[in-house]
Formats: C-alpha cells, structure tokens, sequence
C-alpha cells in the first residue's frame, strides 16, 4: 500500500477506486476535526464551519485531478489562490484565515497522497489551535483589544462619516463601517461598525458620549459577527 516506511516519502497508492475512497473519508475527517477544532471558543456560522470540512475534500480532487493531467504545483497555487477569496470582499479574522489556510493544506497532503502527514498535521495543528485558546493572556499583552460589532441609528440629515470619528478614535483602536441600512421609510440611518475597544477603554462611556450625539437613538455594541449572520 505504502511505496516506503519512511514518512515524508510514503505516498498512498490513488491509482485506484479503493485509494480515491480512502483519501476521500480521510479528507471530510480532517475537514471535521479542523472544523470543530476551531468552533470551540470561537464564534463561527454554519457557512464557515461547512466551508472548513468540504475545502480539504475540495483540495484533494483538485489537486489530484491537476498532479494527472497539468503540473500539481499550478493546482496548489490556484486552489489556495480560490480557497482565501472570500476574504477579498468579506471582512474575516486571523482565525478564519488560519483555519482555511489548516483545511487546504490538509486537503493538499491527502491530495498527493501524503496520508500521514496530512494525519499528523491537521490533528497536531488543531490540538495547538484548541489548546491555546484555553490558556489566558494579560490584558497588557492582548494587542489586538476587544473586537467589536457597533450598530448607532441616527436621523437622516446627520453627517455619520465624520460625527462619530473624534469619539471611537478616543476609544477604538479602528473603526470600519461595513454597512449603512436606511429604516422608517428613510427617515433614519442604521450605521454598522467593526470596532476594535483600547485595552481599559470603558464601552458605556462611549456609549453614553454617543447618545448625546445621536438624539438617544438606539444603539447595540455586541461581539463581532461573521458577514453571513449579518441582518439583511
């Protein structure tokens, strides 16, 4: 079954009906194990966590449809190319990108044939994932804040664009606006932010200076959500 014992040099015979099916249930259990490796303490959709278990499954055709027909290599740049797209037009965090990134290479080492490492890689890299999201880390070493989901209606003749910058600057490392929905027949604005909250930096006291602002409107500060859960 193995051309050799050493592991970086054995390959699994896919020349078969018997390997393909083989590499295949191997794939969609990488895909599972990466998958809920990185749900655990991590706020994910059904979208992204279905996306993680099928991009190894994915990877692995792809890349063995190219290793027969063109030049492997171009398959491996192409599916990894095609793999982060999202984040091209979706706002994503570091920990999506790695967890795509896990589940394609995955899917490459299956792909090639490489059963072992792909075994050794994605179990070692969830294990690692999972077990580092359980140690604390001070408040003075987390760099990147608190990451945030700020949604402030304001009436229609409000500048949005420019009211708010002076107060989330004060306690915001970055603010992006991602979405501006009109309500009560255009009447108001619903302006939604991604925010990332200063170490120490006190939300009601944001919040408060904002109501002044905005004629004590309704406003919602709540953790980030992937764009697909997002209100339509």
């Amino acid at each position: 079954m193995f051309e050799s014992h050493r592991l970086f040099e054995s390959q699994f015979n896919r020349n078969t009906w018997q390997g393909v099916v083989a590499c295949l249930a191997v794939a969609f259990g990488l895909g599972l194990v990466i998958a809920v490796a990185h749900r655990i303490k991590n706020p994910s959709n059904k979208t992204f966590l279905t996306a993680l278990v099928l991009l190894p499954i994915a990877t692995q055709f792809f890349v063995m449809i190219f290793d027969k027909t063109v030049n492997p290599y171009a398959g491996i740049a192409v599916a990894g190319a095609f793999a982060l797209i999202r984040f091209r037009s979706e706002p994503g965090s570091a920990r999506d990108i790695v967890g795509i990134f896990i589940a394609v290479v995955a899917g490459f080492s299956v792909g090639l044939g490489f059963v072992y490492i792909a075994l050794i890689f994605a179990f070692t890299a969830s294990a690692i994932s999972v077990g580092l999201k359980f140690i604390p880390i001070p408040q003075k070493w987390d760099k990147a804040g608190e990451e945030k989901r700020l949604k402030i209606t304001v009436p229609e003749d409000m500048d949005y664009e420019t009211e708010f910058s002076g107060i989330l600057s004060e306690y915001t490392k970055s603010h992006t606006i991602v979405r501006v929905k009109t309500s009560a027949l255009g009447s108001l604005y619903t302006v939604d932010y991604k925010i990332l909250f200063k170490p120490k930096a006190s939300q009601k006291e944001m919040i408060d200076r904002i109501r002044m602002l905005n004629g004590n409107l309704p406003i919602v500060c709540s953790i980030y959500q992937l764009p697909e859960e997002r209100e339509l």
